[in-house]
Order: C-alpha cells, then structure tokens, then sequence
C-alpha cells in the first residue's frame, strides 16, 4: 500500500502556481490522513488543496488531494516526496510516495557577459549623521499608536480571534465527523463507530475543557444535561463492545452531532458576550 503523487506539470516559473496529486488506494475499513496546511513541504509553500470524497469499489476505497504549491527557490530542478497517514488505534504511519522532480524555468535565459564591469578604489568620504531627535520622536509616537489600538480594540481584537478558532475548530469537526458517520453507514464496522465517538468526544473537551476521553458514558451524562444523550452513547457503546450495529446508531450518531452543535452555538454566544 503505496501513495501515488506526482506534479501535473513538468516545470513552474518562480512565484508562479503549480498542482501536485496525491492519492492512496487502500482496504475500506482503514483511515488515511493527509498533509494538511500546518506540514512544511520545502521547497514549496502551501497556497491550497482540493479534497476529492472518498471512491470505494471492489479493488478497494481511493483518496486523492490536489495541491496548490509555488516556489520562490532558484534550484533549477526542485524535488518534492509527501507522505499519507495511515490512522490505527494506537498509533499513526507515514508511508511517503516516491520523489518526483520539477524543472524551474528561469526568466533570465543568458548572463549578460558582455557587460565589462569596471573598479573604482578611490577614497570617497561618507558623512554620517544620526538624527537622534527623530528616532525618538517616531519610536515614541509609534508606541503611543499601538497602545490607543490596543485601549480601544485590544478586546474586540481578541474576542473575534477567539470567534474565529471556535468558527475553524467547528467547521473541522463537522466536516471529520460527518465523513466518520459516512464511513460507519458503508462499513458497517465498530471500529468506525468507535472513532466517530472518539472525535465526538475530543471536540467536546475542547468546549468545555473536560477530558470526556477519560469518561465512562454515565459520568459524561452527569456533566453533560442533554435529551437523548445517555441512550445516544449507549447504543453506540453496544456497538462498539458487544460487535452488532443497531439500527438506532445511525440516528444516535446524529444526536451526538446535534449535542456539538447545540453547544459550539452556546459558547459562541458566551465569547461575543464577553
């Protein structure tokens, strides 16, 4: 089980954008991650991706990304090799693709070799002077306009940053969390609907700042007061532990989505209320 990747062009100029394919074929009931923004692939720097939905078939499940990358390295052949993730319960490996090589085309063809440069050793005195006043002029009003920025918006600033990664983290957990409920109604397996839970769990920890992880289904109902809730993580734990796949689990799974969002929604209320 190799990943495929390879630029879809033969050469780039500097600063110019080029895509680069990644796709894995692998067993349906195996999770794959791949290199998101936060991975360096030097090189290049990231400028964007296209995720394609998974495709599964008799010969196996496919996942494939298109990347965006550009470059401002003067190397004329650039090499880029990336890996893909493979997610097992205790553990995550990387398994990289075979390194495929891209021609930088300069702008400047020829070296101008017929320009003589010429030298001047001559003496030629330079007077320095430092306007001390004006340094310190300058430096001094440009504290003072950062600290009125900060007096008036210093927390309107930190409030909408706060909006912004609670709007970020939610919009990764119901884009995961919806491909997880995807592949638990295709596969049929407890395995899917035990990391279904698990995400579920981990994005309620960083809402509450309780390690729900940790938590049996009857402590995470004593702290979490929601209809439906219990019976939602009882049937996905009889799922889970006793290896059946009710018919119940599909709706509980949607419940538990419901619950995340009830809850993003509340406490994005209590951010913008300060």
């Amino acid at each position: 089980m190799k990943p495929h990747g390879a630029f879809l062009s033969d050469s780039v100029k500097i600063g110019l954008p080029v895509q680069y394919t990644l796709s894995l074929r692998h067993p349906p009931d195996i999770q794959v991650v791949f290199p998101d923004s936060g991975y360096r692939f030097g090189p290049f720097e990231w400028v964007g991706k296209r995720y394609f939905p998974t495709r599964t078939d008799a010969r196996g499940s496919m996942d494939s990304v298109v990347y965006t990358f550009t470059t401002f390295n003067i190397d004329s052949v650039q090499r880029l090799r990336l890996p893909v993730f493979i997610a097992r319960q205790r553990d995550c490996t990387a398994v990289y693709t075979d390194t495929d090589s891209l021609l930088v085309r300069q702008l400047i063809s020829r070296s101008p070799k017929f320009m003589v440069p010429r030298t001047n050793i001559d003496y030629v005195p330079v007077l320095q002077t430092l306007d001390y006043q004006l340094i310190l002029l300058i430096a001094g009003v440009s504290v003072l306009f950062v600290l009125l920025l900060y007096a008036l918006f210093g927390r309107r600033i930190k409030r909408q940053y706060r909006l912004y990664r609670l709007w970020r983290g939610h919009r990764s957990f119901v884009s995961n969390y919806e491909k997880l409920r995807r592949r638990v109604r295709t596969q049929k397996e407890p395995v899917a609907v035990e990391n279904t839970v698990i995400l579920w769990k981990r994005y309620m920890e960083g809402l509450h700042e309780k390690p729900y992880t940790s938590y049996t289904t009857k402590e995470i109902t004593e702290v979490i007061d929601q209809p439906n809730l219990a019976d939602s993580l009882q049937t996905a734990d009889r799922a889970i532990y006793g290896n059946t796949m009710p018919d119940e689990i599909y709706g509980a799974l949607r419940n538990l989505q419901a619950i995340a969002e009830h809850f993003y929604k509340r406490r994005r209320t209590e951010v913008r209320s300060g």
